[in-house]
């Protein structure tokens, strides 16, 4: 392995291939888009049925409703890499729903504690504190990002 972010190891490749091999019981190279959820879960990731759906919907160009190894292999890469600017900003756009602008502190600690990377209470209350700037229990999208970045840069 080269360290590449993109780059799998042989042990990661070995995981992934079990797991497809898992929900491909007759051996055919394709599995059903709707086991994607539970293979990545398998895997240690667990996201939102949303963002599986949208994942989903971007590999399943055709609507064939299946996907190969290779497909499974580029999305686990998708899924894992580390994050941009811009990959927070669309993240923070998917919890408001109501196209607010800025999501409660409360969701996002829930977020923070649930979901990828798991925060401990204490380092979601942390990263809320120095985000909620105005101490109005709302997180900004701008204010969130910008906090961010500075986090994923160092």
């Amino acid at each position: 392995m080269s360290g590449m972010p993109d780059e799998l190891d042989d042990e990661k490749i070995a995981e992934l291939k079990e797991v497809f091999a898992m929900h491909d019981p007759e051996g055919q190279g394709m599995v059903k888009s709707g086991e994607l959820g539970e293979m990545l879960q398998k895997l240690g990731l667990e996201l939102f049925p949303e963002e599986v759906e949208d994942i989903t919907f971007d590999i399943d160009k055709n609507a064939e409703g299946v996907f190969d190894y290779a497909e499974f292999e580029a999305i686990y890469v998708k899924v894992t890499k580390p994050q941009t600017e811009d990959d927070v900003l669309q993240a923070f756009k998917f919890f408001d729903k109501e196209k607010l602008g800025f999501i409660w502190a409360e969701d996002l600690k829930n977020i923070l504690m649930t979901i990828g990377d798991k925060m401990t209470e204490k380092e979601a209350d942390e990263l809320i504190k120095a985000a909620d700037m105005n101490y109005d229990g709302k997180i900004d999208y701008m204010n969130f990002v910008g906090l961010m970045a500075s986090e994923l840069s160092s």
